[in-house]
Parts: structure tokens; sequence; C-alpha cells
């Protein structure tokens, strides 16, 4: 499931969950691309520079909290499976 920010330049972001997760508790949050003017990024707790294209910088942020607590099983593999693909799928981000 895909949920983005709307109308806003600096800080904004596209946020990635597993579905069912998010369709039992709204959690399951897998990771966010985030656009930045600045490097104010760093201050997040965990984020992964994508790369800078024409002077902004784009981040995963990643969760710092589990995202499939009170969730069935069903669900909760399903958040674990995606996860694993994870850092491929940052990997691929370009302009």
């Amino acid at each position: 499931m895909l949920k983005s920010s709307n109308k806003i330049k600096h800080g904004s972001y596209v946020a990635f969950y597993a579905k069912k997760c998010y369709k039992q508790s709204k959690a399951g949050w897998l990771f966010s691309i985030g656009r930045y003017a600045d490097e104010s990024y760093q201050e997040l707790p965990y984020y992964e520079l994508v790369g800078k294209w024409n002077g902004t910088y784009y981040v995963a942020v990643f969760p710092t909290d589990v995202q499939f607590a009170g969730v069935t099983k069903t669900a909760m593999k399903q958040y674990q499976k995606l996860d694993k693909s994870v850092k491929k799928i940052i990997k691929s981000v370009s302009p």
C-alpha cells in the first residue's frame, strides 16, 4: 500500500506499508522516501541517503519500532517477507 504527502515540496514523501498490517492495525510501515532541500534528514533516527538530484536529497526512512504488533500471523508473515526486500528496492530508486 502506498501513501503520500500532497502539495509539499520540502519534506514531501511516499510511504510504503504491508497492506494486511495496515488494514488490521494502521501499522505495517516498511519505509518512506522523503525529499529534503537541505541535510536536515540527518536528524532522523534511522535513514539511508538514496541520492541527490537537482539539489534535492532523497532519503529512505525506516521504522524504529515493531510494525506488526497485534496483527494476525498471516499479516505478520506478509510484513516480514516484504521487509526482506526493502534494501533491494531502495537501491533501485533513481530520478
